[in-house]
């Protein structure tokens, strides 16, 4: 056991001792008593006060972690969304590009089956 543990129980004991040392006696063991146990109480919450510190700076890092990752995330979305805007710009224009060769395709399908079936109008 510790100094502090010992000091206590002594202290204790001579508090219960209905004859050791008369009320004068009992008293001063009460007061040195609150005074260790106020001592103790004291270093405890001086020791919470810094784990509850510690603790806010883990916290405040993390959340400028957290904010810098979701930063990241936007600037991420919104190339990919700018790309994906380009993408589809270019995918229109080239289905255009795509439906005017089958439209002159068709055409020119068209006027060589005509020539085929009612001859050139040139020939005659």
């Amino acid at each position: 056991m510790s100094d502090s543990s010992t000091e206590k129980e002594t202290l204790v004991r001579k508090i219960a001792d209905p004859g050791g040392g008369g009320t004068h006696g009992r008293e001063a063991a009460k007061a040195q008593l609150e005074a260790l146990l106020a001592g103790e109480v004291n270093q405890r919450l001086d020791q919470v006060s810094a784990d509850i510190h510690q603790a806010q700076k883990i916290l405040a890092n993390r959340l400028t972690e957290l904010n810098a990752e979701l930063k990241a995330g936007r600037e991420a979305m919104d190339r990919s969304s700018t790309e994906a805007a380009h993408l589809t710009k270019a995918l229109v224009r080239w289905t255009r590009v795509s439906v005017l060769a089958m439209i002159v395709y068709t055409l020119l399908t068209a006027i060589l089956a005509g020539v085929s079936l009612f001859g050139s109008p040139w020939a005659r």
